[in-house]
């Protein structure tokens, strides 16, 4: 999905190209502390299932199973947790 996105022919590599570029944009880089050349974004992807996902002594992630056109899709819902907040992300799923 991420190669079909910014790949070499993904569907925004055009304005990847134009963004790496232009004089405008390597100004505004450089001017952020940015080195040229301006390459390209790479992404490292990793795959996560149910359960702890990420976090800090300040913060943790942690996925779970959600409810979605089973069996050929499967979806995880997102729960993060802090000192005094929770915030829950999903979409498509039932309760």
């Amino acid at each position: 999905m991420t190669d079909k996105i910014i790949g070499d022919n993904g569907a925004f590599r055009a304005d990847l190209t134009a963004r790496m570029n232009s004089p405008a944009s390597q100004a505004v880089y450089v001017s952020r502390g940015g080195a040229l050349p301006l390459l390209a974004p790479t992404v490292d992807v990793q795959d996560v299932g149910p359960g702890s996902v990420c976090g800090t002594g300040n913060w943790n992630v942690r996925a779970a199973l959600g409810s979605h056109m089973e069996p050929f899709l499967t979806l995880l819902v997102y729960r993060v947790d802090c000192a005094d907040l929770s915030v829950v992300f999903a979409a498509d799923t039932k309760p």
